[in-house]
């Protein structure tokens, strides 16, 4: 998207002394509101200054054209307003970069030592009680506190499936939530997969084969094979009761 600035705060060019061909673009080149890229420059000479910030495209753009005007012995009456615009425009440039930095380095080093991990499941002991689901870790630092982290989770409803609260727990709760294994009472036979995992008296076996219409399904122990015929004694991946509770 691209518009004329003549009519903004932005400096004649001191190239061409045009105002006419003055634009402001973004980029890219969709809804203005949410673009990646601002430049400001003169259309007609090609002399461009870019930001992620339309001000900071501008500060460039009108210190540019100053200083030229300045080289030629013309001075601007709000010169130094211009500047100190400027100076705050790279101070906020440079305060997100060292920010990007500061979250990049949470990122690596703290969010890693959260015991959860995305589909994890948990039991929380406390307010908020129930089971969850975690759906993202991230990590953060606070004045008070140093660094921790925080999981966003969603509820788990007794089908198996997702419900809609959400709830975030900092690491200051961590021993009040309980890990869960990764398997979940199915609710119909068809939610048992030959070749997963499973849990079967407490114990971790293999789906070896499932007649549903007889609901028997064969798994393997170890060295044992046994059969089970009623769906609550068997633990299948939670993934089968997310996408199909019914």
């Amino acid at each position: 998207m691209e518009r004329g600035a003549a009519e903004d705060d932005i400096k004649t060019c001191p190239l061409c002394g045009s105002r006419d061909d003055l634009v402001i673009r973004w980029i890219p080149d969709i809804d203005f509101r949410v673009h990646e890229l601002t430049e400001v420059g003169c259309a007609k000479c090609g002399k461009f200054f870019s930001g992620t910030e339309d001000r900071f495209a501008m500060a460039d753009w009108n210190l540019f054209a100053i200083e030229e005007f300045e080289r030629r012995g013309i001075r601007e009456p709000h010169a130094q307003l211009h500047r100190l615009l400027h100076e705050c425009a790279r101070a906020e440039r440079n305060a997100a970069d060292v920010r990007a930095q500061i979250d990049a380095y949470l990122e690596e080093h703290i969010a890693p030592t959260c015991p959860f991990g995305k589909g994890d499941r948990f039991r929380a002991v406390r307010h908020p009680r129930g089971i969850w689901s975690v759906q993202a870790v991230r990590a953060v630092y606070g004045y008070n506190t140093g660094p921790f982290w925080i999981v966003s989770a969603v509820n788990v409803l007794p089908s198996g499936r997702l419900g809609d609260k959400t709830h975030e727990f900092w690491q200051q709760d961590a021993d009040a939530l309980r890990r869960l294994l990764p398997f979940w009472k199915p609710h119909t036979w068809r939610q048992v997969v030959p070749g997963d995992d499973c849990m079967v008296l407490k114990q971790r076996g293999l789906i070896r084969s499932v007649d549903r219409s007889s609901h028997v399904a064969s798994i393997a122990l170890g060295d044992q094979l046994v059969e089970v015929r009623r769906l609550q004694d068997l633990g299948v991946p939670i993934v089968r009761v997310e996408r199909d509770a019914t």
